[in-house]
């Protein structure tokens, strides 16, 4: 079987992180590599899915109501006019959508800028759509952006920019002015930004979450994606959100991957029982009491480690 494999896919080693979460396991260690949330998840989350399960909706249906909902929530946050009818789509995870948007975009020879560290696979979906990473080292102690660092780094190949912020595996937020300084280049060589936002809600010390979206000119340049799992300590149970890139949008409009996270690698949600469970999860993203507590939890675990 292994000689029929693409020759990209002969150069994929294993995860690293579930690679250090099994040896955690063999030895009984603690794992560093993943968050696992050290107490269960809401009540009312629980309670909702077992009430969308029992209902027996269980069949092909359009989730126009999420997507609208969406749409409510993007412009309330972020200022952005979004059409919940051509700017939302579903898929299944982050990882999913991170690899649908890079698939839309990518052609071979294309260069993707990722600020490094990063999430790992970031390079290989973009291995595999025949593009290639180039990386900007982000500067310890507090993995600051050197300007003059990432205009270096953009050719006439460039395509886009990954942007993780909150970033992963640093928690470091983007300022103000270094989503300027990434918007200016975008603007300057005419090429796109692919969001990672799935911790926009988890952020500490009064620092907050900004778009790049926002900024001016960054709207139409702009592949948003985000995940509920994170925010709700469910990893396990998410669903996710898609803009279809390649369709023709007009200016104004944003290209937005709204993301829930489920690990259901194999299969496309298509709606029905667990709609009324996302709708919960999405009214309480709008509940500046949730919010609050959600970041207090957080941080007082956060101080645990030394």
């Amino acid at each position: 079987m292994e000689e029929k494999l693409s020759s990209v896919s002969k150069k994929f080693a294993p995860s690293p992180i579930q690679e250090l979460s099994h040896l955690a396991q063999r030895c009984n260690a603690i794992n560093l590599a993943e968050g696992f949330p050290d107490f269960p998840a809401p009540p009312y989350i629980k309670e909702a899915a077992v009430s969308a399960i029992n209902s027996d909706f269980n069949q092909y249906r359009h989730v126009q109501g999420i997507c609208d909902h969406l749409a409510l929530i993007m412009k309330r946050m972020h200022g952005l006019n979004i059409n919940p009818l051509t700017d939302i789509a579903i898929c299944c995870g982050q990882t999913e959508a991170f690899a649908a948007a890079i698939f839309s975009i990518i052609n071979r020879g294309d260069e993707v800028v990722l600020f490094d560290p990063c999430y790992e696979t970031y390079e290989g979906c973009i291995t595999m759509a025949g593009g290639i990473p180039v990386y900007v080292g982000l500067d310890p102690p507090k993995w600051t952006l050197d300007p003059d660092k990432l205009m270096r780094s953009f050719t006439t190949r460039t395509k886009a920019i990954v942007l993780n912020s909150p970033h992963n595996p640093t928690g470091k937020v983007f300022s103000k002015g270094e989503l300027e300084v990434i918007a200016e280049g975008c603007r300057r060589w005419d090429c796109l930004v692919i969001t990672d936002e799935v911790y926009e809600y988890i952020t500490f010390d009064d620092q907050k979450h900004v778009s790049i979206a926002s900024l001016p000119g960054m709207q139409e340049r702009t592949i948003i994606t985000s995940s509920l799992s994170k925010t709700f300590s469910i990893t396990g149970t998410c669903f996710a959100f898609k803009e279809p890139y390649f369709q023709s949008l007009p200016p104004e409009s944003c290209c937005i991957l709204l993301l829930f996270g489920m690990e259901l690698h194999c299969y496309v949600y298509q709606g029905g029982e667990l709609d009324g469970l996302l709708h919960q999860l999405l009214q309480h993203l709008q509940s500046e009491t949730f919010m609050s507590k959600l970041q207090i939890l957080l941080q007082h675990h956060s101080r645990k480690l030394p």
